[in-house]
């Protein structure tokens, strides 16, 4: 028998399989979390923009209405229709200033509206529903937050969603 003589290997032996899975589980493992940060970052991004919107329309609604009556917008969804021309202030934008209803990105399953509006008494009100108007006299749309009872409240940053 000859002491040189060599195997003809094919494929790989147990050990080589065992070690090349554990490289990968552990890989798997370190990259889950930070896919997890990456979505949280994206809706982070979603909700920004949608705030920086919504607050810009109410802004450019207000400036575009005339003195008679609330110059606040009557609701988040009156802000996707123009003006009315017996409301509007003489060459103004008559809108419409959003060109969709923005639902909230951390409610994306059931595709929920859920935000806070502040209305004429400063009260922050929790509402569900686009359409909602807040009652009383010069009511209307003054800002609009995340909600504060909302179960994701912290941002990736520390800072608190409500106070974006």
């Amino acid at each position: 028998m000859d002491c040189c003589h060599q195997l003809n290997r094919f494929g790989f032996s147990l050990i080589e399989l065992l070690v090349v899975l554990a490289i990968l589980t552990t890989l798997s493992a370190i990259s889950v979390p930070i896919l997890d940060i990456v979505e949280v970052r994206a809706r982070e991004k979603k909700l920004r923009e949608a705030l920086i919107s919504m607050r810009q329309a109410i802004d450019r609604y207000r400036a575009s209405r005339n003195s008679s009556g609330s110059p606040w917008p009557p609701s988040i969804v009156s802000l996707t229709s123009p003006i009315p021309a017996v409301l509007l202030r003489r060459d103004a934008n008559p809108g419409p200033f959003l060109s969709e209803v923005f639902l909230n990105p951390f409610y994306p399953g059931d595709g929920s509206f859920r935000w806070e509006i502040r209305d004429a008494s400063g009260t922050w009100v929790t509402i569900s529903d686009p359409n909602y108007e807040p009652p009383g006299p010069g009511s209307g749309v003054y800002d609009v937050r995340y909600p504060s009872v909302a179960s994701f409240d912290v941002s990736i940053d520390g800072s608190k969603y409500v106070d974006w």
